[in-house]
């Protein structure tokens, strides 16, 4: 820049290389000014590039780790006007919802109307909440498919408010239709399994290693010293001391055994002398029955 402003006239002899003109001056400062700007956009060039990479890179991830995941990923956004629609939905919606990405992506109704009737109220509530303070949404919740299946799925999301005022619910659903029947279907058998100890006679206990009572099924057919109302007390506090260690020592040995055992026990009850066979199983490493 020096020997183009010298040749055209625009330096100060008297001053050398130093010697600027006013015309020479501005122009070379002009001249710097655009070359650092020059080096600054390409900089920025360069990390826009970088930045496009990476994004481009996680756009590839999410995509292949979203159609390999059984759970459902996606981006709900609600707009300040209350308008809501889907930004992003992986495959698994096929699955879970029998609908398709390019449905739900046009039309994000299709999913909030297969919510279950019993249900849209805690779910409508959930979002509400989540949307006015940004805490996070988990819920389960039932689903009707276009094929009429009724199905349990478990939704959990974070939410970002955007510069526009928008908010955008970053997130999963998983179905859990088979934990929810299992849950059932155990519910059904402690109910069932209750009957028929409610059916039998005898005093039954569920006692742990330590002596807690962890349940009891009191008995009409003899006179009892504990009640129902003794669970979570410890058997030394109810019984008299020798024959409450009779007691733990025999849980002692079914639990070391593995193996049911039957005991003779004396108690005295009401001034009443009472003999008791106690058969005692071991129902897991610290629990005897």
């Amino acid at each position: 820049i020096m020997a183009y402003l010298a040749h055209q006239g625009m330096l100060s002899p008297g001053l050398g290389l130093l010697g600027f003109g006013p015309v020479g001056g501005a122009i070379a400062l002009a001249w710097v000014t655009a070359h650092r700007l020059r080096l600054q956009i390409h900089r920025l060039q360069q990390q826009n590039r970088l930045c496009e990479s990476n994004l481009r890179k996680n756009e590839q991830w999410l995509q292949q780790y979203s159609q390999l995941s059984p759970g459902n990923f996606y981006i709900l956004v609600q707009e300040p006007d209350g308008q809501v629609r889907f930004e992003f939905m992986s495959s698994a919606i096929e699955t879970i919802h029998e609908v398709s990405v390019e449905q739900v992506l046009q039309d994000a109704s299709i999913i909030l109307n297969a919510i279950h009737p019993e249900d849209l109220p805690t779910y409508s509530a959930a979002v509400l909440a989540s949307a006015a303070t940004l805490g996070t949404f988990s819920l389960q919740w039932r689903i009707i498919t276009p094929s009429g299946q009724v199905k349990w799925v478990q939704g959990q999301s974070q939410p970002q408010r955007r510069p526009n005022g928008a908010i955008a619910w970053y997130g999963v659903v998983i179905e859990i239709t088979d934990r929810k029947q299992a849950e059932a279907d155990l519910q059904q058998t402690e109910k069932r399994h209750r009957a028929i100890l409610d059916a039998i006679p005898d005093l039954i206990i569920r006692m742990g290693r330590d002596g807690t009572y962890l349940d009891i099924k009191p008995t009409d057919a003899f006179p009892m010293i504990i009640s129902a109302a003794d669970v979570g007390r410890n058997i030394v506090d109810l019984l008299p001391l020798e024959i409450a260690r009779q007691r733990l020592n025999a849980a002692e040995k079914v639990l070391q055994s593995g193996q049911m055992q039957v005991f003779e026990f004396s108690l005295q009850v009401a001034e009443e002398l009472l003999w008791e066979e106690v058969r005692i199983f071991p129902l897991n490493p610290e629990e005897v029955v």
